[in-house]
């Protein structure tokens, strides 16, 4: 294994050197250890875990938004909420460009910004026509 990680560290000082970026060769170098390996891991992990907050904060303030559209309960928002994740796995959107989608629904049918079952019904319609398309 020394000497495999002995020739990912040359093939790295290589292309750094041919490219200009011999100043990145040793921290390349460093990535290759597996002390590096798992610092860039953990360092991967953390990336992910800041954007699944940033996402899910951001889906927050959707649902914040349609709840002050709607006037619905907080009891009826946690069904859209769920309802919302839930298309947002069965079509290509995200469960924030769900709840948009329910807004602009709404504001083009008011009639269904107080009946949270249809509005999700109607959207869920709206989506399956969008995939069709």
């Amino acid at each position: 294994m020394n000497s495999r990680l002995g020739d990912l560290r040359g093939i790295a000082n290589d292309i750094a050197s041919r490219s200009g970026f011999g100043g990145i060769a040793g921290q390349l170098g460093a990535l290759v250890t597996p002390a590096g390996a798992a610092t860039a891991a953990v360092a991967a992990v953390g990336v992910v875990m800041v954007q699944a907050g940033k996402s899910a904060a951001e889906f927050e303030t959707h649902l914040d938004s349609l709840q002050s559209l709607t006037g619905l309960s907080d009891e009826a928002m946690k069904d859209i909420s769920k309802g919302a994740v839930d298309m947002s796995k069965e079509f290509k959107s995200s469960a924030s460009d769900i709840v948009d989608a329910m807004k602009l629904i709404g504001s083009q049918a008011p009639e269904l910004l107080s009946d949270k079952d249809a509005l999700m019904e109607v959207t869920k319609a709206a989506n399956v026509l969008a995939e069709a398309a």
